[in-house]
């Protein structure tokens, strides 16, 4: 085995530090010129052993590690080059949505398919503000990563409002060049220069556990809708929808998601409703509803029926067509950082 190219290796890992902050990494190594599988694999193992040791010895600060390392690096041998990989840096929080305006994450033009079309004025975005963005912008600017993904339990219609304690997500930074840093001013800044678009609450660093683990979450939510009937209902009727508990829906694909999802049958639960009315005279023409549902209900539905898609629905129980005007999520029932994922419907759909 050649020494100088042991050295070249643990130097160019060593070398990797001017660009990337880590401070625990992982080596594989792939050979060429083997006489055979058994004789690669013996290779690949002294190589790794070999050029880790001397990282070590170099940098005793820096720790080889299995499992979630900062840096994964492919050393190629007898050739002597490398190949990171930065493990993206992941931070999870909860997030308050306060606009009708704008959507959770980023929504591709539908004209040009995110590539810029003269309709989106060259974005290649519908909208152009998310709530991702305003979050990842100086996240990204601290800790120089080249981009963003954002992961999230479910995520609440564009007009609809994410309210209460807020929805748990976790930002997922690709090819950071910084790990550390002080999310406390980050979390100050996102609160104080979009006030009337979002909140955030909780940041800190998560790891890819958590991450997994958050796609496993199908909790209930409580949702407030303001009811509009467009045709007066009957007080007592109205009066009567708080006493709803249990009821499973039945819900066809709507309409108005029908051009991006399959038409299938859902059954979903709604486990409570309360209501206020506001006056007192014999017909109602608009009423709030607050109701907790099983995960992947679709609620606008629920209230309006969707032409018969959704059975029951308030609408018709109420004998009275009926839309939602305003909505809004109160309350994702779970914690992340300290539940176990419940079994649950999945999330597929927007919550609205």
């Amino acid at each position: 085995m050649d020494g100088r190219v042991i050295e070249s290796l643990a130097r160019q890992v060593l070398a990797l530090r001017g660009e990337y902050a880590f401070d625990t990494f992982w080596l594989g190594t792939r050979v060429k010129g083997a006489e055979d599988e058994a004789t690669a694999t013996a290779l690949k193992r002294e190589v790794n052993r070999r050029v880790g040791e001397r990282v070590e010895r170099l940098a005793p600060e820096l720790l080889a590690r299995l499992q979630s390392p900062d840096v994964r690096i492919t050393l190629n041998y007898p050739e002597g080059t490398i190949e990171p990989r930065v493990t993206p840096l992941l931070i999870y929080g909860r997030y308050r949505k306060l606009s009708r305006q704008i959507p959770q994450s980023r929504w591709p033009c539908r004209w040009c398919g995110g590539q810029g079309c003269a309709r989106c004025g060259g974005t290649g975005k519908r909208f152009a503000v998310t709530v991702e963005e305003l979050l990842a912008g100086p996240i990204l600017a601290l800790s120089g990563a080249t981009g963003s993904k954002f992961h999230s339990i479910g995520r609440e219609d564009v007009d609809a409002r994410m309210l209460g304690r807020g929805r748990p997500f976790i930002l997922e930074c690709r090819d950071p060049r910084r790990r550390t840093f002080d999310l406390g001013p980050v979390q100050e800044q996102v609160n104080r220069e979009h006030a009337a678009e979002m909140g955030v609450e909780e940041l800190r660093f998560a790891d890819a556990a958590l991450r997994d683990r958050l796609r496993l979450f199908a909790p209930d939510k409580t949702y407030s809708a303001v009811v509009h009937c467009l045709v007066p209902a009957a007080r007592a009727r109205v009066e009567a929808l708080a006493g709803l508990r249990g009821v499973e829906l039945t819900q066809e694909t709507p309409r108005r998601v029908l051009h991006r999802r399959p038409n299938r049958v859902r059954r979903r639960t709604v486990r409570e409703c309360a209501i206020e009315i506001p006056g007192d005279g014999p017909r109602v023409e608009r009423f709030r509803i607050t109701l907790r549902a099983e995960s992947g209900t679709y609620i606008k539905e629920f209230i309006s029926g969707d032409e018969g898609r959704t059975r029951p629905s308030v609408g018709g129980l109420l004998g009275a067509p009926c839309d939602c005007i305003e909505l809004d999520v109160l309350e994702v029932h779970c914690d992340p950082l300290r539940d176990a994922p419940g079994r649950g419907a999945a999330q597929e759909v927007d919550e609205g």
